[in-house]
């Protein structure tokens, strides 16, 4: 009988939530830039699009230093989840 360790981007459902969280990111990344280039149109100011920035980035810093010891004790799979969901109703609902 062969032993030998299978890699994980071989297995199924390990590669399915990679390529699907991948597909999530390349969507985000499109609609900031789109927002991005919206809120310049819209404004003309640098200063405007900055602050935009800022404003979306510091609670996300702040939520990545609390909720961090609680991630950790959660399911992965489950918190990825909910994470994405999350995401999709919030551009839903924009």
């Amino acid at each position: 009988m062969l032993n030998y360790e299978v890699s994980n981007i071989q297995k199924n459902p390990f590669r399915n939530i990679c390529f699907a969280n991948l597909a999530s990111e390349i969507g985000g990344a499109f609609l900031t830039f789109c927002n991005s280039v919206l809120i310049y149109q819209l404004t003309g100011s640098a200063t405007a699009l900055g602050l935009v920035w800022l404003i979306y980035y510091i609670p996300s810093f702040f939520m990545q230093l609390f909720i961090g010891p609680f991630i950790d004790r959660w399911s992965r799979k489950r918190t990825m989840l909910l994470c994405q969901f999350f995401r999709a109703g919030l551009m839903w609902s924009s």
